[in-house]
């Protein structure tokens, strides 16, 4: 018996079904910034930064529960980030923050998809485009104003994070409008659900054994 014609329109939908979010991630959104949800994520970022938090920590933490994560792996993972990446002066440690949120948002378990990384790449350029133009920058030396012109200069801003005393914080109040815009940006995301197609990083990564005869 022949092999039953398939219409030609059936493979652009077939393909179209798996390549496309159920439900995409909500990207951020610079005009979301000011809803009462932006701005209570900006509170709580705050209250944790002036508790003794990274400023990577700050942003992240602030959105981990609603995200499904462990706070105190989310805490563990972003703590080395804190001070533009281990206090070198480098990426601010809100930025990473975001960029943190963002894969967990967007990646949602399958991010060896090219649809994760895309929307990934997309949040976090929009973003930092954002971010640049409020703040100048996504440097933390940059945006603390540190020019390090020495060898002896970076050892003396970088090394052992500094005591978290009153006047600590009033030196940061640079920092705290950084950490309160990413956790603000950070309430537009929202995480995706892509089609189950294949193997996937939760799904995928147990090998089957083969059955013993």
């Amino acid at each position: 018996m022949g092999s039953v014609p398939v219409p030609p329109l059936i493979f652009p939908f077939f393909f179209y079904f798996f390549l496309i979010p159920s439900q995409p991630p909500a990207m951020f959104d610079p005009s979301l910034l000011e809803t009462p949800e932006a701005r209570a994520a900006a509170d709580t970022a705050e209250a944790l930064f002036r508790k003794g938090a990274t400023c990577s920590q700050a942003v992240v933490l602030t959105h981990a529960e609603r995200l499904g994560l462990p706070t105190a792996l989310v805490a563990d993972l972003s703590l080395g980030l804190g001070g533009g990446v281990g206090r070198t002066r480098e990426v601010c440690g809100s930025v990473t923050g975001f960029a943190m949120l963002a894969g967990i948002a967007c990646g949602s378990g399958d991010a060896l998809k090219p649809e994760a990384k895309k929307a990934t790449y997309e949040a976090v350029q929009t973003f930092c485009a954002a971010f640049k133009e409020r703040f100048g920058s996504c440097v933390c030396r940059e945006l603390l104003a540190l020019r390090v012109e020495s060898a002896q200069a970076a050892k003396e801003h970088g090394g052992m994070p500094g005591e978290r005393t009153p006047e600590y914080y009033k030196s940061r109040i640079g920092c705290i409008e950084c950490i309160r815009f990413a956790a603000a940006a950070a309430a537009s995301l929202r995480k995706a659900q892509y089609p189950v197609r294949g193997r996937s990083l939760r799904r995928g990564a147990r090998r089957r054994m083969p059955r013993q005869s």
